[in-house]
């Protein structure tokens, strides 16, 4: 029989062990992993919690492109959907074609036309948990989720007939399942999946093809440090041509050519378009660093956040947390894009500058800000964990503010010159809504009124395509009902006369006189007015 080994040590004692095991207990972290069920009870908890934020702040129908995006779609439900012309958002399909879907299965009303965006916020924030618990750990996912349910611009536009959320929303489950593959899920179909989510992307805006720049940085890094080529990346490019041909499908048997989007931009945002979008100021590379960072700066969407993603991507570059580098790229990719893209697929004219664009660039911020209040969360420092705790509530805090201000002003506040309003418009609705129904010739947003009357058979015509005024007899009339008419010098001096003094035999119904929440004194004379004209 073999002898064991003589130990070189004096065996330890029962005695002896337990202080050992007190000092290994010292070491280990002081927070422990919550069990996969209480992730998944916190993780329902804030769904709920941002379904319920989201409803509370619900806006609707607004103006901007909800008019268009809305008489699209019921174009799409009565079969007259034709595809003409260059105007970028008739070609949008997958936000049109969602919005159709909507009013089909649930009627014509103000909330069936916001329900995909609404889906698409709250999928948001559920893609914002995964991403943070691929990248980090389960707990970063679900502060970071957290932060988006209660993100301003997130929450504005959850609940509006505009592209931004949708659009945020399928880029970053694009760039969840490239990160999936990358981080060693080696599985083709993650990468196809990817393709197919940046090709909804596409057809929801087409500025989501910057994607491929951050994608780009990636597969290059990746060749470089293998030396040797990876036809696996193909999966992504073969998922953005499955989507790319069901659009070229669609456009083939609406148009005979399934070029027809992709020609209509390379028309549309060429020189002929060199100012579209632009209004002076928004010309220039500072606009969106006012934005973020001029705390007097209106709309005041991003409240203080950008100070936080400024910090915490010092920290990260000081500590060289390699597990950032996904999202800081991510995000810096985007922005410089952004800030100093090409609008043109053929020439480069600096992109128009909007602020609410920068809605795509929510989540890599909301992960980058709750990766490192996580770990200052987790330290052993008590004095840190309480300071930090005190910023992260600051934060939610502001943000639920920031909140009130915004969504008064887009109920019914005036942005700079625009008279056009939501609360305009509902209140036109309820005057008529009982009323005999007859033509109403109006300046603009035929459809969001049609939506707000609950009706949307009603004979709403456009008053600009109007030159002589015998042919309003016995309809309705609604002027100063346009943003053109405080804001288009030449729309104004091209007016009709009988447009510019109402003819006496006109009959004034209703003043509608909605107070502004951002200047209750204002006494604007732009409030839109209700006139009937009578018959000879």
């Amino acid at each position: 029989m073999k002898k064991p080994k003589r130990r070189t040590h004096p065996p330890t004692t029962k005695k002896s062990t337990e202080p050992n095991r007190s000092n290994v207990q010292k070491k280990s972290p002081p927070i422990q992993r919550k069990s996969p069920n209480k992730i998944c009870l916190l993780l329902i908890g804030i769904l709920i919690f941002s379904i319920i934020v989201r409803l509370y702040y619900f806006i609707g129908l607004h103006f901007s492109d909800a008019p268009s995006y809305v008489g699209y779609a019921q174009s799409v439900l009565d079969g007259t959907y034709k595809v003409k012309g260059d105007y970028p958002p008739h070609n949008r399909l997958f936000f049109i074609f969602p919005i159709a879907l909507s009013i089909k299965l649930f009627g014509f009303s103000e909330w069936s036309v916001v329900l995909f965006t609404f889906i698409c916020s709250v999928t948001a924030v559920l893609t914002t948990f995964f991403l943070g618990k691929l990248l980090f750990n389960p707990e970063t996912g679900l502060l970071a989720s957290f932060l988006l349910a209660v993100y301003p611009i997130d929450v504005l536009y959850s609940t509006q007939v505009m592209t931004e959320v949708p659009l945020s929303c399928f880029m970053a489950l694009s760039v969840f399942f490239f990160l999936k593959y990358a981080r060693g899920y080696t599985r083709p179909i993650y990468l196809v999946l990817c393709g197919v989510f940046v090709g909804i992307s596409y057809m929801i805006r087409e500025i989501a093809l910057i994607l491929g720049i951050y994608f780009l940085i990636y597969i290059l890094k990746d060749l470089i440090k293998s030396r040797k080529i990876k036809y696996c990346y193909l999966y992504l490019f073969i998922g953005f041509c499955i989507v790319f041909l069901i659009e070229y499908l669609i456009y083939d048997y609406l148009s005979g050519d399934g070029f027809f989007r992709l020609k209509s931009l390379v028309r549309y945002f060429g020189k002929s378009n060199a100012n579209y979008g632009r209004s002076g100021s928004e010309d220039v590379f500072s606009f969106y660093p006012l934005i973020l960072l001029n705390q007097l700066a209106k709309p005041f969407y991003y409240g203080y956040s950008c100070w936080l993603v400024i910090l915490s991507l010092a920290y990260f570059l000081l500590k060289k947390d390699e597990n950032i580098h996904f999202v800081a790229v991510w995000l810096a990719a985007v922005y410089l894009y952004l800030d100093a893209g090409s609008m043109s697929l053929t020439e480069y004219i600096l992109m128009a500058k909007r602020a609410r664009y920068l809605a795509i660039l929510t989540i890599p911020a909301v992960l980058i800000i709750s990766r490192f209040l996580w770990i200052q969360l987790t330290k052993k420092n008590n004095v840190s964990r309480i300071f930090w705790f005190l910023v992260m509530m600051s934060l939610i805090i502001t943000n639920l503010s920031v909140l009130e201000t915004e969504v008064a002003g887009f109920r019914c506040g005036y942005r700079g010159n625009v008279v056009l309003r939501e609360c305009d418009l509902k209140s036109i609705a309820e005057f008529l809504y009982d009323k005999p129904q007859k033509t109403l010739y109006v300046s603009d947003s035929f459809n969001i009124l049609r939506v707000f009357l609950k009706n949307e058979r009603y004979d709403i015509r456009n008053i600009d395509y109007v030159n002589n005024p015998k042919v309003l007899k016995d309809s309705y009339v609604v002027v100063n009902l346009t943003t053109k008419t405080v804001r288009d010098k030449r729309y104004l001096a091209n007016l009709p006369s009988w447009r510019k003094d109402i003819p006496k035999e006109w009959i004034l119904l209703k003043k509608i006189v909605n107070i502004n929440p951002d200047n209750p004194t204002s006494t604007t004379q732009n409030y839109p007015v209700i006139y009937y004209v009578p018959p000879d």
